[in-house]
C-alpha cells in the first residue's frame, strides 16, 4: 500500500532499507498489535510512526533525547 496524504492525495515515498534489528522491531510491533486484536503490516507501523512524529513531534523529541541521553 502506497503511503498517502492526510487528505488522501499519495504521497511521495521512496523504499527504506531497514537493518535486521530495525526489520525486527517492525515485526516485534506488529506481533504485539496482532495479540492485541489488530492485524498491521510493516508498512502501516512505519506510517504510524511517522505520522506520530508530525503530530506530536514534541512528545517524540523528548522520547528520542531521552532515548540519546541515556547512561
Amino acid at each position: 500500500m502506497p503511503f498517502q496524504a492526510a487528505d488522501g492525495i499519495p504521497a511521495t515515498t521512496a523504499a527504506l532499507t531497514l537493518s535486521e534489528t530495525q526489520a525486527n522491531a517492525l515485526r516485534d510491533l506488529q506481533d504485539t498489535l496482532y495479540e492485541n486484536g489488530i492485524d498491521t503490516n510493516a508498512s502501516e507501523i512505519a506510517q504510524a510512526l511517522l505520522q506520530a512524529l508530525v503530530c506530536r513531534p514534541a512528545l517524540c523529541r523528548g522520547l528520542l533525547a531521552a532515548y540519546l541521553t541515556e547512561a
